[in-house]
């Protein structure tokens, strides 16, 4: 049993049963730390150099209980119980996961001084080598741990205690979706309900499940803001909503030519070139699709940086020769490429005018679907690019090899260690992916305007 499983069970009816019918979670993937196995292990051997307790990275078990302790050291206080992430925060999984693991070794005779965590520093800076003791920062948990550690053995009685918990299948008290159980409390409810309505408290989602209401149509008016009745009246009638005055107004801004473009960026955890900030994203590739003229044939240029070497210079000169002077730059969810180009130009001062001017021209094609300016039921209450795209264009799909900004992130990490022919294969998957998002937000521009008529 891991850490989190036990303390769901002493406030999680269903956790507790998910526990006694000895069923397995089908875990929620999280996010592997960016992190190349080179960097990793440099980092590992810098962390567990020393002397260390015999129990450091090891795993420790007692009956049911099972956790992987990290590095164990010995002051005249007692033992210290280090750990380090790959995270600027501790979290409490970690928390919990520690609380365990003083638990116990508590069990087995050791007394615990101090728990304390590594977590990465934000503005810590690369400049030449790598300087560990800047790029971690240590965190004391000790009290925190230790008070939760005490915490289980009034949890521990509930393992044992048979049928004194009622099954309850209803809903989880925080409807807490990203609970790795959550497949078990919302079987019942179906993929798109009034879970999904936009901008709706977590409170109000709990009355309307307590109450029997689960489709989005028979949600009382009273519980919705304007935003929200119009999703409610699009489920209802089945049909979009379209404010023209506003969307023409919005298009008004868009002139030809028009630059679609999408970046992709990773966040490293261990900054790898010099300049670069630790966990700040750095743009390895982008898609830009270029429209001169409403019946002018659609264009396209795509780059993907070698994922040995420092990116930004290339993209950077690569956007300044494909970006004109006039016209229009265009992005869903804009903010995000408008920082990564206003970090290029003051990275590079000779770009830096050029740079400027394409943050200037830069337009945020997700606008019009958060105001509710169009809305399509099939968006299913968001307005993020993989709910517009395919609500609009009946073909836009990610069903390729990578699928979202993760896999894409994952795949070019993984080209640090792949064969030329496999590295080939991922590049191609990864210019496929970062195309499509230009290529739909082309179709949505399109449907914008003929809306707007």
């Amino acid at each position: 049993m891991d850490a989190s499983l036990l303390f769901r069970i002493a406030a999680c009816k269903e956790a507790y049963f998910f526990y006694q019918l000895g069923e397995r979670a089908n875990e929620l993937q999280r996010q592997a730390p960016m992190v190349p196995q080179q960097i990793r292990n440099q980092v590992f051997a810098w962390f567990s150099a020393g002397d260390l307790h015999p129990l450091s990275f090891t795993r420790i078990t007692n009956k049911q209980f099972s956790v992987q302790l990290d590095r164990l050291t010995t002051s005249v206080d007692g033992l210290v119980l280090s750990k380090l992430i790959y995270a600027s925060a501790s979290s409490q999984a970690i928390i919990k996961e520690l609380a365990l693991s003083v638990w116990l070794l508590k069990k087995r005779g050791y007394y615990i001084a101090k728990v304390e965590v590594y977590v990465i520093n934000k503005e810590y800076i690369r400049e030449g080598e790598l300087d560990y003791k800047k790029l971690f920062n240590i965190e004391d948990y000790t009290k925190t741990v230790i008070g939760k550690s005490y915490r289980i053995d009034e949890i521990v009685p509930l393992l044992v205690k048979n049928g004194s918990i009622s099954m309850n299948t209803t809903l989880c008290r925080w409807l807490d979706t990203n609970c790795q159980y959550a497949h078990k409390c919302f079987a019942h409810i179906p993929p798109y309900s009034v879970l999904n309505i936009a901008h709706l408290a977590k409170e109000s989602k709990h009355d309307l499940l307590s109450s029997g209401i689960v489709e989005t149509q028979d949600v009382p008016r009273e519980f919705l803001s304007d935003y929200q009745l119009i999703q409610i009246e699009c489920d209802r009638t089945k049909r979009r909503h379209i404010d023209k005055l506003a969307l023409a107004q919005f298009l008004q801004k868009i002139v030809y030519p028009i630059y679609f473009l999408d970046f992709e960026a990773i966040n490293y955890a261990v900054p790898m070139f010099d300049r670069t900030r630790a966990l700040s994203p750095l743009v390895f590739q982008y898609s830009l699709h270029i429209l001169n003229s409403q019946k002018s044939r659609l264009k396209h240029d795509e780059f993907l940086a070698p994922s040995d070497a420092d990116p930004r210079r290339a993209i950077a000169e690569r956007l300044c020769g494909a970006i004109g002077e006039n016209g229009t730059v265009v992005a869903f969810g804009a903010t995000f490429e408008r920082t990564v180009i206003r970090e290029l130009a003051e990275l590079f001062p000779d770009l830096r005018a050029k740079l400027q001017s394409i943050v200037a021209k830069t337009v945020d094609l997700m606008i019009p679907f958060e105001k509710r300016w169009f809305y399509h039921p099939k968006m299913h209450g968001s307005c993020s690019l993989k709910s517009v795209a395919p609500a609009i264009d009946s073909k836009a799909a990610y069903d390729g090899a990578i699928k979202n900004g993760i896999g894409a992130m994952e795949r070019y990490l993984g080209l640090l260690g792949e064969t030329d022919e496999t590295a080939i294969a991922s590049r191609k998957e990864l210019l496929s992916y970062c195309e499509k998002d230009t290529l739909y937000m082309v179709s949505i521009f399109r449907a914008l305007t003929r809306a707007a008529r």
